[in-house]
């Protein structure tokens, strides 16, 4: 039950982030509809694993507890991979981004008749740029899982190790949302992060649909 509230919300963090970031974003909008993606080839999870060792013994090394960085997994991770692919994977890199600047470039030339396209080029070089410095969101979700998955086996080892040889145990207190009812902190649940997850996809799915029938023609479902 722990592992699966863990990794709901995991996807959770990263399918918020790209509604509201990328929901209207051209070149994304694009690349997700041609099933564009950055794929890692030959992704090495132990190699990605020691990285991610050494930013949790930093970490720990300057007072954060198994506590914070459970909670904190998310960004932890994802920063943690943004670095690694950089590192590692910078052909791959490369590969996606010339794919983004091609069709930032496309949309830039079907503009090139419109009086102001000088704001519509900074508006796609600003877009560009985001998914330069944002290129995690382009991952298949089940790699997504994957990495959350070698981050907390990682924290895990670490944390047990500890234990074995000062005898202590950690006792981690449920994470609670900023969400208020009646002024009181309450601790996520199954059922809460379920429908949280739910109501961001049936969103999503509602901006397809607009943007589906907005380029046939007809009109936006109100």
């Amino acid at each position: 039950m722990r592992n699966f509230n863990r990794k709901i919300g995991f996807l959770n963090e990263i399918i918020k982030e790209m509604k509201i970031y990328l929901q209207d974003t051209a070149i994304a909008t694009i690349l997700f509809e041609n099933e564009i993606g950055l794929k890692l080839i030959d992704f090495n999870a132990d190699t990605f694993g020691k990285a991610v060792y050494a930013v949790i013994i930093r970490k720990k090394n300057e007072g954060f507890d198994k506590q914070f960085l459970t909670i904190n997994s998310y960004e932890i991770a994802k920063e943690t991979l943004q670095k690694y692919i950089s590192k590692f994977h910078l052909k791959d890199l490369t590969n996606f981004t010339m794919y983004a600047k091609k069709t930032e470039l496309d949309l830039f030339q079907e503009s090139k008749n419109n009086k102001d396209n000088k704001v519509i080029r900074e508006v796609l070089d600003d877009e560009y740029n985001f998914i330069l410095r944002n290129f995690i969101y382009f991952l298949k979700p089940e790699f997504i899982l994957e990495i959350e998955k070698v981050y907390n086996d990682v924290l895990n080892k670490i944390f047990v190790n500890e234990n074995q040889i000062t005898g202590k145990k950690i006792v981690l207190k449920p994470k609670t949302s900023e969400t208020s009812m009646f002024s009181k902190k309450i601790p996520f649940s199954v059922k809460v992060l379920m429908r949280k997850e739910f109501l961001l996809r049936e969103e999503l799915a509602m901006l397809q649909v607009k943007e589906d029938l907005k380029r046939e023609g007809l009109n936006e479902i109100n």
